[in-house]
């Protein structure tokens, strides 16, 4: 038994990993595919799903790739059926999607705004709430972690609106922690 196998506790789970195949997510789906768990992995980016599917496969761990994009509910709706469908159950999902533009505050506009917010929260309520159903459901917990970047924690001319978003998320993990505690769901960021 490896240390990461003794410690972890990670034998029988299933993770979800969305923007999984790409950027800050790309590692994170290799890392636990590599600690040997099925891995359901969702990318707008078409591209990068073929990129990783052959290296995610030769983990020999059961792995699904979507290519589904966070921001549409439909898309995630089928993403979470297919991930009933092949595994039955999630255990840890990690929400890593979100970017924005640069410009200050008062040159921008609702429009921007509302693409900022479903990029980087709004998506976030969606996925979590279909994880932790399912979570509930198995009655075993689970854990959720959200990524968020400096911007959550200090101010930075030009990013208002990603900023908030990002602050936003760091703020509903703390919240959820502790709406979830009784289910045994840990939320982090």
């Amino acid at each position: 038994m490896s240390y990461l196998d003794e410690r972890a506790g990670l034998e029988g789970k299933v993770a979800v990993v969305t923007g999984g195949a790409g950027g800050l997510g790309w590692p994170i789906s290799r890392d636990l595919a590599k600690a040997g768990l099925p891995v359901a992995v969702c990318d707008r980016d078409a591209e990068a799903i073929e990129r990783v599917s052959d290296e995610l496969a030769g983990f020999g761990g059961p792995v699904l790739l979507s290519h589904a994009d966070v921001r549409e509910p439909d898309q995630m709706e089928t993403f979470f059926a297919d991930i009933d469908k092949m595994f039955g159950r999630i255990d840890v999902l990690v929400n890593v999607p979100g970017g924005g533009f640069v410009a200050p505050l008062m040159n921008t506009n609702a429009k921007g705004w509302n693409a900022i917010l479903r990029e980087n929260l709004i998506y976030v309520f969606d996925t979590t709430q279909r994880a932790v159903e399912r979570m509930r459901t198995q009655d075993s917990g689970g854990s959720i972690m959200y990524i968020t970047s400096v911007e959550a924690h200090r101010a930075v001319p030009n990013r208002a609106v990603y900023g908030a978003c990002k602050a936003g998320l760091t703020n509903l993990a703390m919240t959820l922690s502790l709406e979830l505690a009784d289910d045994n769901i840990r939320v982090t960021t």
